[in-house]
């Protein structure tokens, strides 16, 4: 067999460098820019098949298990010593090395800086660089700054990137500076970040401290601490007996079927509410007349062979994105007129409340008055309130702060699907009922309070990005050689690439 004809050096640089045309930006005389595979002993990927996973064993990293430069063996799944040594054959992470995810969320890096045995899952690359010439956390910052730049363009030009292929991370552009500069940027970096992750902490302490403030403000609205009480107003007790007397007058002539409410007991009672307020179940404060709270339709009552084009006669099927995203426009369903028909009892009308009951649950909508007629599908629950007594604004505070305490007290799997079923609805979920004025001083304060909040929480959004902005900046510079470290008297690392491109 004859022996392959070893790469002069010249070839050997014409494949490792970047051509002039295709760099990316200019660079101080003794960079050079490079291609990441010319900079590598290898680059790989981990295991292209899902494995057996474990109890117990080797620890299995994907995506989720790499963030903000590191590596967490926090929630990792495992799979066997024997699994393991088989695929580090192919893809062994050691200290010094690079991962990148290239599959989901793309770019994140971390530098490998422990000597825990784990293996990677497909959507890892692995990389090898050979750190006589390149810095592995000057490589790291690096990459992930140059991917979400590869990303950020594509998504410009309109296509998704969900995969970022070997192919391409090898052929990524970097700029090369001497070793030494590498070793200043990556100190330089190092003590920047670490000042701007402090600043990013204490902004998550200030995002977190809103939610619990809307609990706390949520939470005296709702057990008559927010806004004085009147004694001159009619008493949330009167308002019901009128409700009462109107059920059973139309029970009586049968407009109404008749509903067995079962009485609060003394030991359901969760606090002291004002004297003028009463404790209720959800069906005492609906609307006076069948199906006012109902569950959309489930099985083969609506199938998709059933939608029709939007035209006239047709009405809307509402879904849980309706309620999830505040708008009662969204969604292209529509049923014929005979079909609605014959699903009047899942119809919803303008002042109707809808809830989100699958994927994102508990988010609740008021439908507007111009909202399209139409009915709901099953993801959705629909709860039509007597306004007479309830304003729906309060309620939907009202629900939000039972929801949140519902949660918090019950495990948090299955918390929220309860809550809205309609079973915990009529028979468990207990409502403290305000005077129908006291509800609207209720609601106008809470209003005021929340929407400041809200404000307080939009400025500090907007210093969380520009936060990133600075950061992005900062890496902008240190890859350009901006960054007070370059020194143009020191030699080119051109030599030291020779050198290393010879002996691979």
């Amino acid at each position: 067999m004859r022996k392959k004809k070893k790469k002069s050096i010249e070839e050997l640089l014409e494949e490792a460098l970047v051509s002039k045309e295709e760099q990316p930006y200019q660079v101080p005389k003794n960079w050079v820019w490079v291609r990441l595979e010319s900079i590598s002993n290898k680059i790989t990927d981990g295991a292209h098949k899902t494995p057996v996973y474990t109890e117990k064993g080797v620890p299995f990293i994907s995506v989720k298990d790499i963030d903000n430069g590191k590596i967490s063996f926090e929630n990792t799944k495992f799979i066997s010593e024997d699994t393991h040594l088989e695929l580090i054959k192919r893809c062994h992470p050691q200290k010094g090395d690079i991962l990148v995810t290239k599959s989901g969320t793309i770019g994140r890096t971390a530098v490998v800086d422990t000597d825990i045995p784990f293996s990677l899952f497909v959507s890892v690359a692995l990389i090898k660089p050979i750190q006589s010439i390149i810095n592995s956390k000057f490589l790291s910052y690096y990459l992930n700054y140059a991917i979400n730049q590869i990303v950020g363009k594509k998504y410009i030009k309109g296509s998704s990137i969900q995969n970022l292929h070997l192919t391409e991370i090898k052929k990524i552009e970097v700029p090369l500076p001497p070793v030494d500069e590498q070793n200043q940027i990556v100190k330089k970096l190092d003590h920047l970040f670490v000042k701007i992750d402090k600043v990013k902490q204490l902004i998550d302490e200030v995002k977190e401290s809103f939610e619990l403030r809307r609990a706390a403000i949520l939470d005296k609205a709702i057990k008559g601490k927010l806004v004085e009480q009147d004694t001159r107003e009619e008493s949330a007790t009167s308002l019901l007996a009128k409700v009462e007397i109107e059920r059973e007058k139309l029970i009586k002539e049968k407009k109404l079927k008749k509903k067995n409410i079962e009485p609060i007991k003394p030991e359901e009672i969760p606090y002291d509410i004002p004297r003028n307020w009463a404790w209720v179940r959800l069906e005492q404060i609906t609307d006076l007349s069948d199906n006012a709270i109902r569950r959309g339709p489930f099985g083969s009552a609506i199938t998709k062979e059933m939608f029709v084009p939007k035209g006239e006669n047709t009405y809307k099927v509402y879904e849980q994105k309706n309620a999830i995203q505040q708008n009662a426009f969204l969604g292209d369903y529509y049923i014929s007129e005979e079909k609605y028909n014959s699903l009047i009892s899942f119809r919803v009308l303008p002042g109707d409340i809808i809830v989100s009951c699958a994927g994102t649950i508990g988010k609740t909508f008021i439908i507007p008055d111009d909202a399209p007629a139409g009915i709901i599908n099953q993801a959705l629950l629909k709860i039509r309130l007597n306004n007479s007594v309830i304003d729906n604004e309060y309620f939907l505070y009202l629900f939000e702060a039972l929801l949140l305490k519902h949660i918090h007290q019950t495990a948090k799997g299955s918390a929220i699907k309860n809550m809205v079923s309609v079973d915990y609805l009529k028979k468990t979920l207990l409502i403290p009922l305000p005077p129908i004025m006291e509800q609207k001083r209720i609601v106008e304060k809470l209003n005021f309070i929340l929407d400041n909040i809200k404000k307080e929480q939009e400025y500090i959004e907007s210093l969380e990005s520009e936060l990133e902005i600075l950061k992005q900046s900062i890496l902008n510079k240190a890859f350009r050689g901006k960054l007070g470290t370059n020194d143009p008297t020191e030699e080119s690392v051109i030599e030291l690439l020779k050198e290393v491109l010879q002996s691979k």
